[in-house]
């Protein structure tokens, strides 16, 4: 259901204005004006989505004309999801795919994409191609361990480390898809009491009232662990939260704005090491 919607939103899109510049009175059979004049459509190439242009071809229409394709009227038959493009299919977040390891349409990759391929990587036509490489995480583990025996008791003495690896980056910042600044980035006297207050770290990232505008600190944030502008540590973040939201002190506020994401904001993942000591001991009943 949502692939139909997508579709019926992307259909015609380019073509919903009309041309001003080239009106056309009507006229009855006596040269009387009839108080009416109509229009063309106006052929936008900028606004036409994939989907759209797509579809003319494969229906023989001209794919840069003006002709209204009403949707609901051609067969399913007809229609393909590989007229979508990946991003009309990531449809801004609201996703209509899943995938890892395939592409959108459910073809296997042949060959694992880089995660900056995500951002960068086009098709012939100009479209991202938003490659996802399947998950590979690298798991190892390892033990040593010795026996012996103390009058009658037997003792088994040893260690195990395992070793976790994703093998994929993450998010540099689980709460923030921007990069932040830090308290050693930001003046003192932006906070109300004129300094940042002494328990508050060089890391610890800080929180305004407006990402866009910052004037004034509302708080700071060191790992989950959230403060107020005082330093006081809070339960609840949303107590920081200005007419805008939760603010952090962004390094390019413009990001946010336009909602664009690079792999900056990314890094990899730090392998997880588990080192657990083992004993164990017998002895005899007799």
């Amino acid at each position: 259901m949502g692939l139909w919607t997508i579709a019926r939103q992307l259909t015609n899109f380019h073509i919903s204005n009309l041309d001003w510049a080239d009106p056309i009175p009507v006229y009855d059979a006596n040269g009387v004006f009839q108080d009416t004049v109509n229009y063309h459509r106006l052929y936008d190439k900028t606004a036409q989505t994939t989907f759209d242009a797509k579809l003319r071809q494969h229906l023989g229409l001209k794919v840069d004309g003006t002709d209204f394709i009403d949707l609901n009227a051609i067969d399913p038959s007809e229609l393909s999801i590989t007229y979508f493009s990946p991003d009309e299919l990531l449809n801004n977040g609201s996703s209509l795919v899943s995938y890892r390891g395939y592409d959108q349409y459910g073809n296997r990759l042949t060959s694992k994409p880089t995660f900056e391929d995500f951002f960068t990587a086009k098709n012939p036509d100009g479209t991202y191609k938003r490659e996802l490489g399947p998950v590979q995480p690298i798991y190892a583990a390892g033990y040593i361990q010795d026996k012996f025996a103390f009058n009658d008791l037997i003792f088994n003495v040893g260690i195990r480390v395992d070793r976790y690896d994703l093998n994929q980056v993450v998010l540099s910042d689980p709460y923030s898809l921007y990069a932040t600044k830090k308290v050693s980035d930001v003046p003192g006297s932006m906070n109300p009491s004129g300094s940042h207050p002494s328990n508050m770290g060089d890391n610890y990232v800080v929180y305004v009232d407006d990402v866009n505008d910052p004037s004034t600190i509302n708080g700071y944030r060191n790992g989950s662990t959230w403060y107020n502008a005082y330093g006081v540590e809070i339960n609840d973040p949303s107590t920081i939260a200005s007419s805008t939201g939760i603010a952090p002190y962004l390094v390019n506020p413009s990001q946010a704005q336009y909602r664009t994401i690079t792999a900056d904001a990314f890094q990899d993942y730090t392998p997880q090491v588990s080192v657990m000591p083992r004993i164990a001991f017998s002895f005899p009943i007799s």
